[in-house]
């Protein structure tokens, strides 16, 4: 059975929408899955994968994956060591030496050595990278709200606010499991 149809999705959304559902302590699992046996996480994993897909069409004209996007849009914020860039990324490090190479080559980044540690590079966004991330961001902000497309703000607003617990629940979970090593 396929799980991302529209008339699965609209099944769903008319399921939550009859429901008044109230804010509680205690969380009922029935609300946990849907009637495909689909977990919340599951659909979110299938929405990202549906993001993914259509951003790498997005991204096809200017010669670049989704993979090579991540890195940009990190380094967005500023210059990183290759290190700390792969873990912003939730990228194997071995991974991100030939991500550089390309987007070095494509004069999108640029790589300098630390000159604190000779052993490390710093990485920066060229003016070229800069102008990519600005003209690409017009074209994904698009995306994004055609996906929204038949949710109020209000509905936007408690999607922001739930995962954003969600992130902060699996993030102190996530430090939990690793004070154990």
């Amino acid at each position: 059975m396929e799980f991302n149809t529209p008339e699965n999705a609209n099944n769903i959304r008319q399921k939550f929408a009859q429901d008044n559902v109230e804010a509680s302590s205690e969380i009922d699992s029935d609300l946990l899955v849907d009637k495909l046996g689909r977990t919340l996480a599951w659909l979110m994993r299938d929405i990202s994968r549906l993001y993914t897909g259509i951003g790498q069409k997005t991204l096809h004209p200017w010669g670049i994956t989704m993979a090579h996007w991540y890195y940009l849009r990190v380094l967005e914020s500023g210059p990183l060591n290759q290190l700390e860039l792969s873990k912003r990324v939730g990228m194997a490090s071995a991974t991100t030496v030939p991500v550089l190479d390309f987007l070095e080559k494509s004069e999108l980044v640029l790589r300098v050595r630390d000159p604190n540690d000779r052993r490390k590079y710093n990485v920066t966004l060229t003016d070229n990278g800069r102008r990519l991330i600005g003209e690409v961001m017009s074209s994904f902000t698009q995306l994004v709200k055609e996906s929204f497309e038949g949710a109020s703000p209000n509905d936007i607003k408690i999607v922001w606010k739930t995962l954003l617990q969600v992130e902060a629940n699996l993030l102190a979970v996530n430090a939990d499991d690793n004070a154990d090593y």
